[in-house]
């Protein structure tokens, strides 16, 4: 299967030049203009039916119907240049294509070699005269989508092509795909929006005033984060993702407002919302923004938000305090275990529960606990990712190693 010794570092092909990127210019850097809706541009909510997200689908849950490795051996690793990985919320997995994001590049490895198809490496921000990705990919059709300093950029997969750019007065505060829209946060016309945009085309579908930091979406809402206006606090609010027009506002506020970590510890399940909050698991409806009830998940508190995968019931890691919990749609905890060297990452598929540690990656049954595997893939131990599941693989991010675990074939 192509397998490389681990520590071998790939070669990686020419980034994408910055003139190349640029001829997008005119007709394509729409940001800021109200432009007509193109045409056959419709809003439509259908996602594919894979791990196409950093945390699987909009929703944030982390979870897919397809059944992991069981007892894996590592199929293939690499080492890549990396930095700030905990800012990511992870992969995604699309055909035969790993999307894997750095610091200052978005590269695309074969899924069953680990071989770099392309690596690309957005412009330098006019302002700030640096590189750097501000968003994990989010994948429709044959398009990727990121965030780069002030804009966000359509790649073609196949390729690694820029096909178009929105530009921004600033960095995105978050980005979120449903079907074919994204929802940005950040400023533009010199003021706080959120926008909503036709991936095909890149223009621009509806924008509302004020700061509404995107956190997961279903066909039904687009869930965002805003301030209160009291420091570190906020409310959750609904749009209409067709539209934007306002559904509704939680009736309670949350105590944390750094909202780019509070997007990985945000998913909706079937009625419920899910968000942790300073070291509580708290639920609310997803209909209305009702209050439903909390969990304290322990004395201490994390350093950085939890991670959080939905299947039915609520799987929580605890990185900075090292435990692993399970809890039910009601709110009571099923099981909660100390699980030494978790890191940032959770997932569910059919038959276990996949945690990141920092040297790899653990399976766990979901119903008892109980370990099922453990396979140690880097050399740098490090921060780790939502593992991606695939029919009887795992991928992920441990330290600087990319790797892939898989069952025998």
């Amino acid at each position: 299967m192509g397998t490389r010794r681990k520590g071998d570092v790939d070669e990686m092909p020419p980034s994408i030049t910055r003139r190349r990127l640029l001829a997008l210019a005119g007709a394509s850097a729409v940001g800021g203009a109200l432009l007509p809706r193109a045409s056959g541009t419709a809003h439509d909510s259908a996602e594919m039916d894979a791990w196409n997200h950093p945390r699987a689908n909009p929703r944030n849950t982390a979870s897919i119907a397809q059944t992991g490795p069981s007892a894996p051996d590592t199929t293939w690793t690499r080492r890549f240049d990396q930095s700030n990985l905990f800012r990511f919320e992870g992969c995604a997995l699309v055909n035969d294509r790993l999307l894997v994001p750095a610091h200052d590049r978005l590269r695309a490895l074969s899924s069953e070699t680990g071989d770099t198809r392309w690596s690309i490496t957005l412009p330098t921000d006019r302002r700030r005269e640096h590189h750097q990705l501000d968003s994990a990919p989010r994948v429709h059709g044959d398009l990727c989508l990121v965030a780069s300093l002030s804009a966000v950029y359509a790649i073609d997969i196949a390729s690694g092509d820029p096909r178009w750019r929105f530009e921004l007065n600033s960095s995105t505060d978050g980005l979120t795909l449903l079907g074919n829209t994204a929802y940005v946060s950040a400023l533009l016309d010199g003021e706080h929006r959120l926008v909503a945009l036709d991936v095909t085309s890149g223009r621009e579908r509806w924008r509302t005033d004020g700061q509404y930091v995107p956190l997961a979406a279903d066909e039904d809402a687009i869930v965002v984060g805003s301030p209160t206006g009291r420091s570190e606090e906020s409310r959750l609010v609904a749009f209409d993702p067709e539209t934007g027009t306002r559904e509704w506002t939680s009736d309670e506020t949350l105590s944390e407002g750094r909202h780019r970590q509070r997007r990985s510890g945000v998913a909706i399940g079937e009625n419920t919302l899910f968000v942790t909050d300073s070291g509580t698991l708290r639920a609310f409806d997803r209909d209305d923004g009702r209050h439903q009830w909390d969990v304290p998940l322990g004395d201490e508190e994390s350093t950085f938000l939890d991670r959080i995968a939905v299947d039915g019931d609520v799987f929580v890691v605890r990185p900075d305090v090292d435990r692993v919990l399970r809890v039910n749609r009601s709110g009571a905890i099923g099981w909660d275990r100390e699980f030494i060297g978790a890191e940032h990452g959770i997932s569910v598929g059919a038959d276990h529960v996949y945690v990141a540690r920092r040297s790899g990656v653990s399976a766990l049954d979901p119903e008892t606990d109980e370990s099922v595997f453990a396979v140690d893939v880097a050399d740098t131990p490090g921060h780790g990712w939502t593992p991606v599941i695939d029919e009887g693989t795992v991928y992920g991010i441990a330290g600087d190693t990319v790797y892939r675990v898989s069952d025998d074939e």
